[in-house]
């Protein structure tokens, strides 16, 4: 079985009579192929709006007949050692959106995408201070160290004399507009821990944890593939400063961790360009599955991809589990 995941803004498109997803439909039926659901699909299209564009949305998604819920996502399975997403069959989308039990997660990913959007606006100003590159290896020892103890004692410290401390054990960037470039970039991780913690610290994980976190994540791609695809895109997006953030940003970044356990998906236009032109992440290369990903609002492109991977895909192939 082929597994599609949709862009949310596909989603709405057709749950506002601006798309017609019949034809899609109809190929996603010869193709034995099923619509992936995540939480992000039902955060996306339910954060603040009015209860009949909640209905559209559910109308739209409860077109694809039986659909994938996500259960336990990548950030549940992963380090996936080999495993898989866990995703349910669904019927009814709506019973699961109206649910009382979903509002009390609602509230705390809604919480995290405000605060995650907070702070990459700080860090965008506090960069935005001193843009100057780095160029000097000391430069980049130098905001590694202080990173690392800003991550661990963040909130106790201030970052000149964090920078301070590590220039006295003999690290440096001199003076000039390259140490205020990697002040400035401190000064960034700084508020980006500080907003970030508390959501850490509510889950039970401290400033080690969240290090050993990252550095696994970012050692070990073949072992959190979609953890480390976010995390990378997640990099290149907060990497350009004159670009707008948006605070839909996090909760795409949520979709694309979920693209290494899909075969089709579409991302909207900015999402794609930092996954593919900056990150330089090539989707036929993202085990296990090796996604074809699409811009988003053209369904009958989709369609096509579909057929192409199911002529390429033998029925015997591992991938057709829904683990």
């Amino acid at each position: 079985m082929l597994r599609l995941y949709l862009d949310t803004g596909d989603l709405v498109r057709i749950a506002d009579g601006r798309t017609d997803p019949s034809e899609l439909l109809r190929v996603m039926h010869e193709t034995d192929t099923s619509l992936v659901i995540s939480r992000e699909h039902v955060q996306d299209a339910t954060w603040k709006c009015d209860d009949a564009t909640r209905d559209r949305f559910i109308a739209a998604v409860e077109r694809f007949g039986v659909i994938l819920m996500v259960q336990e996502g990548p950030f549940t399975i992963e380090p996936a050692g080999g495993s898989d997403i866990v995703v349910v069959p669904c019927t009814n989308f709506g019973e699961v959106v109206r649910s009382p039990a979903a509002k009390p997660w609602m509230d705390t990913a809604n919480a995290i995408a405000d605060a995650s959007f907070a702070a990459s606006v700080d860090v965008q100003g506090h960069v935005a201070q001193a843009p100057a590159p780095l160029r000097r290896k000391a430069s980049f020892e130098l905001l590694g160290q202080s990173v690392v103890t800003l991550i661990r004692r963040g909130e106790s410290l201030e970052t000149s004399d964090v920078l301070a401390a590590w220039e006295a054990e003999g690290l440096g960037a001199g003076a000039g507009p390259e140490r205020a470039a990697v002040e400035a970039r401190a000064t960034a991780f700084k508020a980006l821990v500080d907003r970030l913690k508390p959501l850490a610290a509510s889950g039970g994980m401290d400033g080690d944890d969240i290090l050993r976190g990252y550095i696994d994540v970012m050692s070990k791609p073949e072992q959190f593939p979609g953890l480390h695809l976010q995390l990378i895109v997640g990099a290149a997006e907060m990497a350009d400063f004159g670009h707008e953030r948006q605070r839909s940003t996090s909760v795409d970044l949520e979709h694309v961790a979920h693209f290494p356990y899909v075969d089709v998906a579409t991302v909207d236009r900015q999402t794609r360009h930092f996954l593919v032109e900056v990150a330089k992440a090539k989707p036929e290369e993202i085990a296990p599955r090796a996604p074809t990903v699409l811009l988003s609002g053209d369904l009958d492109k989709v369609a096509r991809a579909l057929r192409d991977r199911y002529q390429r895909t033998p029925s015997t192939d591992a991938r057709s589990g829904d683990g």
